[in-house]
């Protein structure tokens, strides 16, 4: 598979997560809660289809290079592979809000318990049942990558949508209303 075959280029900024953990998994189960571990596209593998070579940024080998310790660098099914997402500055966390919160070298999913002064929220932690509190630069709104798109949506995808369907509606106002053929400016 050549880079141009999927949507990751070499020098991309991704994140990966691990295949499950269980005996019969195989490299290309995912697990789409994560954890997700930052990484950098090197590239893909000439003969393995649907596979890239990654660079972990928070991983390291347990093999070291001339120079010492060295980042992991490995070949992952592309299915384990998703963009960053993006920031979404305009939602405010809440209560009750499904999170990804960046703890040591990953992303990991949890919800929003309590939120306390000075940018200090309570998480739970779905996979460890474990209660943390975590600064809110360290927390982002948990999406999941699905079929090319983050699911829920940014605010503002929503908003153009909202705003799209506004025009359309109104310009079908217009033609329904005997304007028919005539130009109008907003």
């Amino acid at each position: 598979m050549s880079d141009s075959e999927t949507q990751f280029r070499k020098g991309d900024q991704v994140e990966v997560t691990k295949p499950h953990h269980h005996s019969y998994a195989t490299t290309t189960s995912v697990a789409t809660n994560g954890p997700y571990y930052p990484a950098t596209v090197l590239g893909s593998h000439s003969t393995k289809d649907h596979h890239l070579l990654i660079q972990y940024q928070t991983l390291m080998s347990l093999h070291s290079g001339p120079y010492g310790p060295q980042l992991l660098t490995e070949y992952v099914h592309w299915a384990r592979v998703r963009p960053i997402p993006p920031n979404d500055l305009h939602h405010r966390l809440k209560v009750g809000d499904s999170v990804d919160a960046f703890r040591g070298c990953s992303w990991v999913k949890g919800t929003v318990m309590d939120i306390y002064e000075n940018s200090m929220y309570l998480v739970l932690f779905d996979e460890e049942e474990q209660e943390l509190e975590i600064e809110q630069w360290n927390l982002r709104l948990h999406r999941n990558w699905v079929r090319g798109s983050w699911d829920p949506p940014l605010l503002e995808q929503v908003n153009y949508k909202a705003a799209l369907c506004s025009v359309l509606c109104t310009h079908i106002k217009f033609t329904n209303s005997g304007l028919n053929g005539e130009i109008i400016d907003f």
